[in-house]
């Protein structure tokens, strides 16, 4: 698990919207969804809502509690916005990270009971020591 720090940071932003693919059932979209909205769904959060509630969201289409998961405090055109920055290289050498030109404050949910679908999560705020201080 990566250190986290209070704080926000300039996030780099994997290409999730046009490169995911489901491989396990915590990855996997409901064929009614389209790629974008399940981004939304599980990565936008505008307010923190807090963990708990927001996860109760994420976790009801899998039926399983996901063991974590980020959440950016931003709009969802703020965070598509980032798409449209030049690519940059991102962990292990991939070059398909994006690096928002302002900071983003984020939170990461960790579970801490898997009983769905009462899921509990502690909830961190700030940034990971790995997006690109």
């Amino acid at each position: 698990m990566a250190a986290a720090r209070t704080g926000s940071c300039p996030l780099l932003l994997p290409l999730l919207l046009w490169l995911w693919v489901p491989k396990d059932p915590f990855r996997a979209k409901p064929s009614n969804m389209t790629l974008a909205l399940r981004f939304e769904i599980q990565h936008v959060q505008p307010r923190s809502q807090g963990c708990n509630t927001v996860m109760g969201k994420v976790n009801k289409y899998t039926k399983h509690c996901k063991p974590f998961n980020t959440f950016l405090h931003q709009t969802f055109s703020s965070v598509a916005a980032t798409y449209h920055t030049p690519m940059v290289a991102c962990k292990k050498g991939r070059r398909n990270c994006h690096q928002s030109k302002n900071r983003v404050s984020l939170s990461t949910c960790e579970l801490t009971s898997r009983k769905y679908p009462g899921c509990k999560y502690r909830e961190r705020r700030g940034c990971f020591l790995h997006c690109g201080l």
